[in-house]
């Protein structure tokens, strides 16, 4: 039983954390956009970070546009609009919360984009809590 457990335990012990990137890393980025990590774990692609607006930015703005096909998530192909998948809400400093949508990106298959659904106001500061996107493509 000891034996048991000590193989155990050593197998938690040789667990990896995952490994966040930077947004600008694997895609562009708005300049509001830069505190922004994303990370690979058990098949899922996750999200978290901050950003904070020196600049008011209107609704609908392109915040994040993958470029890294690595990075691809497993989510219906398009050709004729993005279609909103998903939506990230994020808080800010005085506990209210906006929503940033992940959309496809028409003829561009698996690739996605991050927008903001409201107008994010100058000053404002935005909390990303980590949050599954979706399911990586795998080869």
């Amino acid at each position: 039983l000891l034996a048991a457990i000590g193989k155990l335990q050593a197998q938690i012990n040789n667990i990896a954390p995952p490994t966040w990137v930077s947004a600008s890393s694997i895609g562009t980025t708005h300049t509001s956009f830069t505190n922004v990590q994303f990370a690979k774990i058990n098949g899922l692609l996750w999200i978290r970070g901050y950003c904070s607006y020196v600049a008011a930015i209107p609704a609908g703005t392109t915040l994040f546009l993958l470029t890294n096909p690595s990075y691809s998530l497993d989510i219906p192909p398009t050709t004729l609009f993005p279609i909103v998948l998903g939506e990230v809400k994020t808080f800010n400093l005085d506990l209210s919360s906006k929503l940033i949508q992940l959309k496809n990106v028409p003829n561009n298959a698996n690739k996605f984009s991050l927008h903001n659904s409201t107008t994010f106001t100058t000053g404002e500061y935005n909390q990303i809590q980590p949050v599954a996107l979706g399911k990586l493509v795998t080869s």
